[in-house]
């Protein structure tokens, strides 16, 4: 029994040792591109601290479990396909192709959010459109410095691959190992690994199985690669993507269950826009230091425009916004959560208005987009990119609305007007003539810093020359036009970055939001008391995943899920906690 014991010790011991002499290269490159399990360590407590110790040793602990794991699945793969070394090869290339993809991205991610591949992370990837990655690739990837790591990788890699053959495919190496007394050998293949996974194994599997059954937790698996698979598995095997059907579906049962208790609309126009990547920081009309809302301004002195003063977002980005701003889901519900709640516009489509839907976002993305989800539900619906056969300023929605207008109007409409407002790539979001603002208008302390501001800034005025135009077009009806955008925008604002972030590592800029509400003369004689709770209401807190509440109110529409404590112009109006990166929001 001992011999064969001892036997069955030394093939197992032959079997490791063969697979370093062999696949040590392959094995040397699959723990190298781990190394994100230790990097997140620097996300989670960044200052080398005492806090910073225990965490730590947590994600070192962590990674030496997946470099044993890797080593485990390297000797097994070599068992399964050591008869058809080509094959074997191929699939080496693949896992590392693979395994290296993540490895960047999530390095990336670290260095540039703050963050690794969570499911927050894959759902603004899946609804992300063609223009948006382009603009993205644009701001934070062709950059000198993501080249030079990319090339620095490279040649690192290239030389973990020599050096690793040069230690395990030496001829001396086998020897080596032979001369080695057995329990040294056991030790080394067997009995250490083994107590790692006995003595992590409890742990290990418990943290596992949470990450497995929800992968948007802090809980990492000790092998990136892997968790990044069960991750989007899980992302894949929950999110309804490219099932308009089951998402139409569920929509049409909750029209049959959301019930209308009450509908006293009147209100012959109410329009509803929706910007982008606009901050209030950067609003004149807000008290911004240089002028970019001279119009706006002159309307708010005139009394058209009700500001309110204390708006955030409810996310970072526009695919989990527009989730929330069109139904009544709210930021702390699950991400597919929306699916199963009413959304706004077949609710006021069933109280009798006309809906129209214009948009100057692209209606594509990996999941679809909640521009195609929503405006599927209207009566009239136009996106630029395929009216007009490419995606460009917001003027362009100048046209289609004249159109719509122009035609026979029912007693009742709704217009959802969804701008592109200031996304990123600034300097494209606005025509020459509104080139303003030069760096030199500009406060911060470099030069291609103050440049990037003032395209914002420019942005920021052609947003304005927007509204305004959108603005007349209803001055001579009985309308009400409410503003808001999507979410904010940071721009250089006491560090090198412009643009929004997952929220761990956001600035309160990218969810300090402008929301106003413009109403007609014909308005303001017809519904004075909505004016007088408008005006009531301006210094209010709120957060944008209750304005569906707000739009109902306004429109004197009650159904089922209708909460009026949720209102910001409401006299039951209730504060509730607005909690941002894990802390009550307080105003910049």
């Amino acid at each position: 029994m001992r011999a064969r014991i001892e036997n069955f010790l030394q093939r197992v011991s032959d079997g490791c040792g063969e697979t370093l002499r062999k696949d040590g290269w392959f094995f040397s490159l699959l723990v190298l591109l781990n190394i994100t399990v230790l990097l997140e360590m620097f996300v989670q407590t960044p200052e080398l601290t005492r806090a910073f110790l225990e965490p730590a040793f947590r994600y070192v602990r962590l990674f030496i479990l997946g470099a044993v794991q890797i080593f485990i699945f390297c000797v097994a793969f070599r068992f399964i396909f050591s008869r058809v070394p080509k094959v074997k090869f191929f699939l080496q290339i693949l896992i590392l192709i693979y395994s290296a993809i993540i490895c960047v991205t999530e390095i990336f991610l670290i260095f540039k959010f703050k963050t690794v591949m969570r499911k927050d992370v894959l759902a603004v990837i899946a609804g992300t459109n063609p223009y948006s990655v382009k603009e993205f690739f644009a701001d934070y990837v062709f950059r000198p410095e993501i080249a030079f790591g990319i090339f620095a990788g490279i040649i690192f890699v290239t030389a973990v691959v020599k050096l690793s053959k040069k230690i395990f495919s030496g001829a001396k190496f086998p020897e080596r190992l032979k001369n080695f007394s057995k329990p040294i050998q056991y030790s080394l293949f067997i009995i250490i690994p083994a107590f790692l996974i006995f003595r992590w194994g409890n742990w290990f599997i418990d943290n596992a199985r949470t990450a497995l059954l929800y992968p948007d937790t802090d809980v990492l698996k000790s092998v990136a690669p892997v968790r990044v698979g069960a991750l989007t598995f899980h992302y894949l095997n929950n999110v309804p993507i490219g099932n308009e059907e089951k998402i139409f579906a569920e929509m049409d049962k909750l029209n049959e269950t959301e019930k209308i208790s009450e509908n006293n609309s009147t209100i012959p126009y109410i329009v509803f826009v929706i910007g982008e990547s606009a901050t209030r920081n950067h609003m004149s009309l807000y008290g911004y230091k240089l002028e970019t809302n001279p119009l706006l301004q002159k309307r708010l002195a005139a009394g058209e425009i009700i500001r309110f003063n204390d708006v955030i977002a409810c996310g970072n980005f526009t695919s989990i916004v527009m989730s929330k701003l069109g139904t009544f889901a709210e930021k702390d519900d699950e991400l597919n959560d929306w699916i199963y709640k009413a959304n706004l516009f077949d609710l006021v489509k069933r109280a009798g208005y006309k809906t129209f839907w214009l948009s100057n976002q692209s209606h594509k993305g990996l999941d679809g987009n909640f521009d195609a989800y929503f405006s599927a539900r209207c009566d009239e619906v136009l996106f630029t990119d395929i009216f007009f056969g490419t995606r460009g300023l917001d003027g362009l929605l100048l046209e289609p609305i004249d159109k719509y207008l122009a035609q026979p109007q029912n007693e009742k409409n709704f217009y959802v007007i969804h701008l592109t407002g200031q996304h990123s790539q600034y300097i494209e979001r606005y025509p020459p003539e509104f080139s303003k603002f030069k760096a030199e208008d500009e406060d911060r302390p470099e030069e291609s810093w103050r440049q990037k501001v003032a395209e914002y800034d420019n942005a920021t005025l052609y947003n304005d020359f927007i509204l305004d135009e959108i603005i007349k077009r209803f001055e001579n009806k009985n309308a009400v036009v409410i503003y808001i955008s999507d979410h904010g925008n940071e721009v250089y604002e006491g560090r090198d970055f412009a643009g929004h972030s997952p929220e761990a590592i956001g600035n309160v800029c990218m969810i300090e939001v402008p929301m106003f509400v413009w109403t007609s003369k014909i308005f303001r004689e017809k519904y004075p008391e909505k004016i007088s709770r408008f005006k009531s209401a301006v210094d209010r807190p709120y957060r944008l995943d209750s304005l569906i509440h707000s739009i109902l109110d306004l429109a004197d529409i009650h159904t089922t899920s209708y909460d009026p404590t949720k209102s910001i112009w409401n006299k039951n109006f209730e504060p509730r906690p607005r909690i941002y990166n894990d802390k009550p929001y307080q105003k910049n």
